[in-house]
């Protein structure tokens, strides 16, 4: 969003004009939430579904891209539109997130979220413990 400033001066008798970009007024693409907590899950088993919101706030179209983490244990899907096809101003889609430990142990790592808005790429922070099954008695 652009605003426009008119600065005058009396003593002068003129106004100077300014294109100020306000980044607090800025329009952006979000995704909410910006972290997901998975806890304990049995190693090799996947997870309950967690859900992330991508917004497109802008006034504008966007292009979705990708939704990808930078660990395997960690699976997303999405019901955002394919290129050539945009999400329009204003609507949201919805990405899937399941987590499968591969090893036991803390497995963080980043969900990343490209598109062609001007806040891309936008980051949520994934977290979730591999554990042991409980050897039955």
């Amino acid at each position: 969003m652009r605003i426009r400033l008119a600065i005058c001066r009396s003593t002068f008798l003129s106004c100077f004009a300014a294109l100020l970009s306000l980044p607090a007024l800025a329009q952006t693409v979000t995704v909410t939430p910006t972290s997901i907590a998975f806890g304990n899950q049995v190693q090799g088993t996947t997870s309950s579904v967690h859900k992330v919101t991508l917004k497109n706030g802008q006034s504008t179209a966007i292009t979705f891209t990708s939704a990808t983490s930078n660990l395997s244990d960690y699976a997303a899907t999405n019901n955002c539109p394919v290129s050539p096809a945009t999400l329009a101003a204003g609507s949201s889609c919805t990405i899937s997130v399941t987590f499968t430990p591969s090893t036991t142990g803390a497995r963080n790592a980043t969900l990343t979220v490209k598109d062609s808005g001007g806040s891309s790429p936008q980051l949520v922070t994934l977290s979730g413990t591999g554990t042991r099954s409980l050897p039955w008695r």
